[in-house]
């Protein structure tokens, strides 16, 4: 079993548990595991080693839509499909199934803003955010100016992040 505490992730086994050998997943500006931002639809899936379920309106006839997993862990994860390629990637609560997302750094969901711009410093902006007067958003920027990731922020702590690709990582809305 795992548990995610703030930005720092605990291990905790018990023999009669399945082996505790999986890191938990890491966001990048370049993707999560094997799956990479500008990669098809069908090779994101492959990379995940799961199949995914469309999340909200028929995403077949939809330009930009949202598939998460159908199973295993990740439930924190959803993933945007934006003219048939990977363009984002969220992860919006603190994870469900105790495997949490965070970045290579160890940031998540829980984290606090102090941690994000002691970490990101040198490469940080802050935003208000678009819905909380309590709130910001943390824009990190990449070396590549094509990808970036954006922390959302409520009373001081990480509520949700994402990665990816202009200009769909700046859409407010999802896919809008």
């Amino acid at each position: 079993m795992k548990a995610f505490i703030g930005s720092t992730t605990l291990l905790l086994c018990a023999s009669w548990l399945a082996a505790c050998d999986s890191q938990p997943a890491r966001l990048t500006t370049n993707g999560l595991g094997e799956a990479a931002f500008g990669m098809t639809t069908e090779e994101a899936r492959v990379a995940v080693k799961a199949a995914f379920q469309g999340i909200g309106t028929d995403h077949d006839t939809q330009e930009c839509y949202y598939v998460r997993r159908t199973e295993g862990p990740g439930s924190d994860v959803f993933y945007m499909i934006n003219e048939g390629r990977l363009a984002r990637i969220d992860v919006r609560h603190a994870a469900v199934d105790l495997t949490p997302t965070v970045t290579t750094e160890g940031v998540g969901v829980g984290s606090t803003e102090e941690d994000v711009l002691k970490i990101y410093a040198k490469n940080i902006t802050i935003e208000p955010h678009k819905y909380d007067e309590n709130g910001h958003n943390l824009v990190v920027h990449s070396t590549d100016p094509t990808r970036g990731m954006i922390f959302e922020t409520s009373q001081g702590k990480v509520t949700s992040f994402r990665a990816g690709l202009y200009p769909a990582l700046g859409f407010v809305e999802g896919c809008a």
